[in-house]
C-alpha cells in the first residue's frame, strides 16, 4: 500500500498530485483505512486467543515517499570504467517486452498465481533482463540494482562466472568504489547521494555472508542533507532504476542520474514507485508479564526471536 499510495497520503510530497486532482480526491485516507483495518484484524485475533497469549507485532522496515531523483548503479560503474556494457541478445530484448507487457496487461491475479506456479523461471528471465546489458568478461564490478537493497558485487575470479577482478586486487578495487560512492553527490543540490558505503563484513555476520553484496550502500534523502543524523527522518528516497534499454553502448549517452518526467510522477512495480523503505520499522508486545508504556526498545532484527 506504501509503495503505490504514499503520494496521495503525504501532501508535502514532491510527487503530490495536488488536492484538486481526480486521484487524490479518490484515494485520499487510503493508507489510513490500510492501517485500521490491519489494526481492526490484529484486534479480532487477540480477542480470539484471549487474554494469556502474548502478542508480538513485528515489521520487518518502516516506509516513506520517493523523490524524483533517478540513479543508474551500473550506469555509473560504467562511467568509472569498471563496467561495460554490451548489446543484449535479440532474444533477452524479446523477453523484456515481454515481462514489461505482462506487468502492465495480464490481471493482478493472474500475476501472482504465475509467479508463484514459475518462480524459477521468472527469476532466471529477470536476470536475463537485468544483466543481459553487460559484458561481464571487460566488468570489475556489478549492482543488481535493486531498488530495496542498492550494493555493488565484484566480478572476482574464482567465484563469478567470469570474473574478472584476481583475488589480489580485491581490497584495494573495494576501497576505491566505497570511497567513490560516499563522493557523489545530487547534481542538482550538492547533496551527498550516500551517508555511507560498508563493507559486507562491517554490518553481517554468519556462515551465509557470502551471499551479500560485496558492498552495501546507505542512500541518504533527497531534499536533506541526512550526513549528519542516521536513521534520517525526513526527506525523500533516491529511485534505483535498473539499467537496462540502453540508447548506445556509449555511456554518455546513457546518463547514471536524471529526474523522472511529469508521466513517471504515479511509478509502478519496476518504474519508481512513489513509496519505498525506510530502515526504521516498529515492534510491540502485549501479554503476561509485559509492562506496558515502561520500556522503549531500540530493538534490531536479530532481536526479535529471542
Amino acid at each position: 500500500a506504501c509503495h503505490h499510495y504514499w503520494m496521495f497520503h503525504d501532501q508535502e510530497f514532491p510527487r503530490f498530485p495536488g488536492r484538486n486532482s481526480p486521484e487524490f480526491k479518490k484515494h485520499r485516507g487510503f493508507l489510513l483505512e490500510v492501517y485500521e483495518r490491519i489494526d481492526s484484524s490484529i484486534g479480532r485475533l487477540m480477542a480470539h486467543t484471549g487474554p494469556n497469549v502474548g502478542v508480538l507485532l513485528v515489521s520487518d522496515h518502516g516506509s516513506g515517499g520517493a523523490g524524483n531523483g533517478v540513479i543508474y548503479l551500473n550506469r555509473w560503474l560504467s562511467s568509472e570504467n569498471l563496467l561495460t556494457f554490451k548489446t543484449p541478445r535479440f532474444r533477452d530484448r524479446t523477453l523484456d517486452y515481454i515481462k514489461r507487457s505482462g506487468l502492465r496487461w495480464v490481471p493482478r491475479g493472474l500475476k501472482q498465481n504465475l509467479f508463484r506456479q514459475h518462480k524459477v523461471l521468472a527469476g532466471n528471465i529477470e536476470s536475463r533482463i537485468r544483466f543481459s546489458a553487460i559484458d561481464f568478461s571487460n566488468t570489475f564490478a556489478f549492482s543488481e540494482e535493486m531498488n530495496s537493497n542498492p550494493s555493488i558485487w565484484i566480478n572476482l575470479k574464482g567465484r563469478d562466472p567470469e570474473g574478472a577482478v584476481p583475488p589480489a586486487d580485491y581490497e584495494a578495487l573495494r576501497e576505491k568504489i566505497i570511497h567513490s560512492a560516499e563522493s557523489l553527490r545530487d547534481p542538482r543540490t550538492g547533496e551527498k547521494l550516500f551517508n555511507r558505503a560498508h563493507k559486507r563484513e562491517e554490518l553481517y555476520q554468519g556462515p551465509y555472508i557470502d551471499r551479500f553484496a560485496d558492498i552495501i550502500l546507505e542512500p541518504a534523502l533527497e531534499g536533506k542533507d541526512s550526513s549528519t543524523s542516521y536513521p534520517p527522518e525526513n526527506g525523500y528516497s533516491y529511485s534505483f532504476l535498473v539499467s537496462g534499454n540502453l540508447k548506445t553502448s556509449k555511456t554518455s549517452d546513457n546518463p547514471w542520474f536524471r529526474e523522472l518526467s511529469d508521466t513517471e510522477q504515479m511509478g509502478a512495480r519496476g518504474r519508481s514507485m512513489n513509496g519505498t523503505h525506510r530502515p526504521n520499522g516498529f515492534f510491540v508486545m502485549a501479554g503476561p508479564g509485559i509492562q506496558s508504556n515502561t520500556v522503549k526498545l531500540s530493538a534490531d532484527l536479530t532481536d526479535f526471536a529471542p
